[in-house]
């Protein structure tokens, strides 16, 4: 159960979000970025999340990405521009 409560101000924001968090802004065709991930459904989450800020604001520069296992044997997503 929830309480509903009344009057709380909204907070500006203060989390980093991912337009700021991936270097997609910064990425040219064929650059690539690494995020780890410590279990399957973070990966998951995090797949989800670069995905949706990409089709949410990168009309003509297209991305894709794929969940990996990186040569250290870490498991997470990588990002590619591809167009």
């Amino acid at each position: 159960m929830f309480e509903i409560e009344k009057n709380i101000p909204i907070p500006k924001t203060i989390c980093v979000g991912a337009v700021r968090l991936y270097p997609l802004n910064g990425m040219e065709v064929g650059d690539s970025f690494f995020v780890p991930g410590s279990s399957r459904l973070e990966i998951d989450r995090l797949q989800s999340s670069i995905m949706g800020t990409v089709r949410n604001r990168y009309g003509e520069k297209k991305f894709t990405t794929r969940q990996i296992k990186e040569m250290d044997k870490i498991c997470g997503v990588r990002c590619w521009r591809i167009k």
